[in-house]
């Protein structure tokens, strides 16, 4: 990292050697108190954008290499246009201390401001990806997988030292989780993603999913009155390539607002995992190997029409399609405790199948008056069709001329989700304070069918102890309030409470079951904040959260990985729910810390169950612990040099857990570390050649039932922008030394096991995008009110 930060520096220097003039000055208030993160525009004669800075926390600012001519200088803070001068420059121009008049009226912006890469509010962390290199040729994914604060794998996504969260896209969560949660999100092409949000304490506006927080997709607005077109291929390549393509085309003008996007992927991803069983009087050493598929297309389109002034109405259509099929090879090697191998367990099989989903939204906008009375209504269906099938056969081969023992089966399972949901929000400011409220209904109904046949014999034999028919119905309604006052300058307060009604039926037709549950929850929320002055904040907040278990983990199918090895959902388990509070400080808008508290009830998950009689592997999921969480971060933003930009952050965490079952699980308390650093460098004065140095670092951790080995990994990126910002090329190359992957130990039964799975994490991402058309097109992204819905898949 060192030797990348100082060819930087050497960069940035040599291409101000020939820098012919310098515009330099101090911004301070009327109190002589230094402006630390202004915002300096230099334009051109006829407007254009030259180039651009932000003072340092001593209030100063440079700008460097400017050529003889006219310019005029712009100078905002808090979104106040403070200072405007027109300057002749035909040399190096010193304009002193500047002194901002606090009654400036806010006046139009006339060029977009440049916004950090990464940014660090109150209540959330956000990442600008419209300003990055990873802003072409990524997927939904792609983009999680490398935002401050999160950890993502093939099956969920959590914030660090926290459980799971949810998924919104444009302010709506996405009613799908899991494996299906990330197909849907690989269909979302990194050019159509303007930021992602990282929010740990969500209003009450909000559907309550989500233990510790939501993550917000914002898609990309435009400007108005105009056409857009924007175009993007790339290869993204680790052990297997996969190349992808993306368009983008907007259309506003008058009363109509036209959308469509259309983007697709073809390609492979390599999958190793390593795991190893230590019974009593043997080991299993096992590894398999397998190629997912990538291949994928996707589009939407969106209308919008204005009907008059107040009022505009639209519709929006999604899908994808995609084919994950992928053949996987294993092998088993057991052995004594002395390493004498006693037998060889081989597993190839064949795996196809066909994901693809599909929803529509109707939405209405209405303002009432001219003071900010807003009504918007949502109808929204969602349909998910996800078939799987898996034929395998595991041959154990053992030792002295000893027999073969050959089994050949058949799975398959057939998921189909509909979901139909409707919502209303009105906004309405009062004289004491604003006043938010709302409610939604939602209507899902899952249907899983499932079969497995023998086909060891040569002929197909259904087993009809291992095939369902599973139904399953949840039915919510909601309602909400929240109502905020700023008090003062200093005080201010929000308060609110949704009520969720719940009724859900799960029928299993084969194993002749079923399971209802009809249950009422509050959750309310608190956030005060005080400004003490203009450099320190606090704020402190709590809220109540719930986290569904994803419809695939009810349904009781039993899924066989191996002869040995099957995995099975759960129709009997229950929503978790947590409480949390967290307090926090804002140090002059850069540094931030927090501390937090949670304590989660019913906690559900998955664990492993190891029988020493049948050396079954068992994959369980049960409501299992009641946890508490202790939760310390600080962040900060450096922005001082102006050719560098970074977010540093420690998070620290430590959480106790209590049994629920009567299980032998190794479940102890502990915690652990991470440490991260992104980094954006800009190797030229106009900011269009940009390298990106990002690392994080994980020691050794204990969380619950998993102790956790150190790992650590370097990324490094490049972006050059032509042609006015409408050509970019990028390259990222993601963990260069391949240290990210983790391996996991736990103890079920007595029995030791630890599990080490690579998914393709080193790579290259090259991608290349050109816009055309219109810079001032605007056309306003609406997701619906069913994205809860549709993130449980």
């Amino acid at each position: 990292m060192k030797s990348t930060l100082l060819l930087a520096t050497a960069l940035f220097f040599t291409a101000n050697i020939n820098a012919q003039n310098s515009i330099k000055g101090n911004l301070q208030t009327k109190s002589n108190k230094a402006i630390d993160f202004a915002e300096i525009y230099l334009l051109d004669s006829n407007g254009a954008l030259i180039n651009q800075t932000y003072t340092t926390e001593n209030g100063l600012f440079s700008i460097e290499d400017v050529k003889d001519r006219t310019y005029t200088i712009q100078i905002y803070s808090n979104g106040l246009k403070q200072y405007e001068n027109t300057l002749e420059v035909d040399h190096s121009i010193d304009l002193g201390t500047i002194v901002i008049e606090n009654d400036t009226q806010l006046e139009e912006i006339v060029i977009k401001s440049p916004t950090r890469i990464y940014e660090k509010k109150l209540d959330r962390t956000v990442f600008n990806i419209e300003n990055s290199v990873h802003a072409t040729n990524n997927d939904a994914v792609d983009l999680l997988k490398i935002t401050p604060g999160l950890k993502v794998d093939t099956q969920s996504i959590s914030l660090i030292g926290k459980s799971s969260v949810r998924v919104m896209i444009n302010d709506k969560l996405v009613q799908l989780t899991g494996e299906e949660l990330m197909q849907y999100l690989k269909s979302i092409p990194s050019d159509n993603i303007k930021k992602i949000e990282v929010i740990t304490t969500p209003p009450a506006k909000y559907d309550a999913e989500g233990n510790s927080g939501l993550i917000n997709i914002v898609l990309k607005e435009n400007q108005p009155n105009a056409w857009n077109n924007q175009i993007s291929t790339g290869v993204f390549t680790g052990h297997k390539a996969t190349y992808r393509f993306s368009d983008v085309f907007s259309y506003n003008q008058g009363k109509i607002s036209f959308k469509a996007n259309i983007s697709g992927s073809k390609g492979m991803s390599q999958v190793i995992e390593n795991s190893t069983v230590f019974y009593a009087n043997e080991t299993w050493n096992g590894k398999s190997r397998r190629f997912n598929n990538n291949d994928r297309l996707s589009g939407n389109f969106q209308f919008d029409y204005q009907i008059s002034e107040k009022t505009s109405i639209g519709v929006q259509y999604m899908g994808s399609i995609g084919n994950p099929k992928f053949d996987d090879n294993g092998q088993i090697i057991v052995d004594n405790h002395v390493h004498n191998y006693i037998q060889n367990i081989y597993t190839n099989a064949k795996n196809t199948g066909d994901i693809n989903n599909q929803s529509a939204n109707l939405h209405l906008i209405h303002n009432i008056d001219t003071v900010g009375t807003k009504l918007t209504m949502d109808v929204d269906y969602f349909n998910y069709n996800n078939y799987k099938n898996r034929v395998f056969n595991t041959k154990t081969q053992g030792v002295n001329n000893s027999p073969d023992n050959m089994f050949i089966a058949s799975t398959s399972g057939d998921q189909i989700i509909d979901n139909f949901s409707a919502k209303i929000d009105m906004e309405q400011p009062l004289k004491w304070f604003k006043l938010s409220y709302g409610v939604k209904a939602s209507f899902v109904t899952t249907r899983n069918k499932s079969d497995f046949f023998d086909l060891s014999s040569g002929i197909a034999i259904e087993d009809h102890n291992q095939k369902d028919n599973f139904k399953y119905q949840e039915n919510t309604q909601a309602a909400y309030f929240s109502a905020s006052k700023e008090f003062n300058d200093k005080l201010s307060m929000q308060v609110g409470m949704r009520v969720e009604n719940t009724q859900t039926t799960g029928t299993s037709k084969v194993y002749n079951t079923e399971n209802k549950k009809d249950y009422t929850k509050l959750f309310p929320t608190l956030y005060l904040t005080y400004n003490l002055n203009d450099n320190n904040s606090f704020s402190i907040n709590y809220n109540r959260r719930i986290y569904r278990p994803a419809f695939w983990e009810l349904n009781p199918f039993k899924w066989y990985i191996t002869q040995y090895s099957v995995a099975g959902g759960n129709p009997k388990i229950t929503p978790a729910f947590t409480d949390n509070i967290e307090l926090s400080h804002i140090y002059k808008g850069k540094l931030t810390t927090s501390i937090s508290y949670s304590k989660t009830k019913d906690r559900f998950s998955q664990y492993p169950m190891v029988e020493e009689s049948t050396n079954m592997q068992i994959y369980i999921r049960e409501n299992i612990i009641d946890s508490e969480g202790f939760n310390a971060n600080i962040n900060y933003s450096f922005n001082t040099i102006p050719w560098l930009q970074s977010q540093i952050g420690g998070y620290f965490f430590y959480s106790t857990s209590k049994l629920l079952k009567d299980v032998n699980l190794d479940v102890r308390d502990g915690g652990g570390m991470y440490f991260t650093a992104n980094n954006t460098v800009y190797l030229n004065s106009d900011k269009t050649l940009n390298a990106q140095v990002d690392y994080w670092y994980q020691p050794k951790i204990r969380e619950n039932m998993w102790a956790i080995n150190p790992s650590h990994a370097l990324s490094l990126g490049l972006k050059y922008a032509m042609m006015n910002k409408k050509l970019n090329l990028s390259i990222y190359a993601n963990d260069i030394f391949n240290t990210s992957t983790q391996k996991v130990s736990t103890k079920t039964n007595g029995i030791n096991q630890s599990y080490k799975n690579n998914y393709d994490n080193r790579y290259v991402n090259i991608g290349i995008s050109y816009s055309f058309g219109n810079s001032k097109i605007k056309v306003t992204d609406h997701q619906g009110g069913n994205t809860d819905e549709k993130s449980r898949k």
